[in-house]
Formats: C-alpha cells, structure tokens, sequence
C-alpha cells in the first residue's frame, strides 16, 4: 500500500519499486499482490517448526526511486509480524 503526503492511498508511483521474491529456480521475480488479496511470507520460522517441509522464500523489497518526482511524499505501508522459535 502506498500512501501520499495527505494520506490518501495512492497507486504506486515507481513501476519498479515493491516485492521481489527468488523462485525455486532461481530467478528473482516482481511480485504483483492484487489490492483484494493478502500475501503470507512463509520465513524461516515456519521453515524450522516443520522440520523443512515449509521452505522459506527468499525475498527483498526495493522501495520507490526518490529521483522520481512522483514519488516525494510517497510512503510505502506494510505489516509484519514476526514469530521467532525458541
């Protein structure tokens, strides 16, 4: 989600910018979340509590190009929750 100076949720205004995951074949791929839909990170933790039958994905986020003028102001919003086993 993207958020503008005022607060209003904006589209995103870097093309480039958001999820980057590496698939199981080894290529890194632009993730589109469709704005109806929530996306679950399955991390290490999963990974470890199911002695490896979950693997965890890897995984970076770029953020917008401040070079951009469409995106000075431009936040980008995300929850995480992280579980960590003992």
């Amino acid at each position: 989600m993207y958020i503008d100076s005022n607060g209003n949720e904006i589209e995103c205004p870097d093309p480039s910018a958001g999820l980057y995951i590496k698939s199981r074949k080894g290529d890194v791929v632009h993730v589109k979340i469709p704005t109806d839909a929530l996306a679950f990170q399955i991390g290490e933790t999963a990974q470890i509590h199911t002695g490896g039958l979950l693997q965890a994905t890897p995984h970076a986020v770029r953020g917008c190009n401040q070079d951009n003028i469409k995106s000075h102001g431009v936040s980008r919003e995300a929850f995480a929750l992280f579980m960590e086993p003992e």
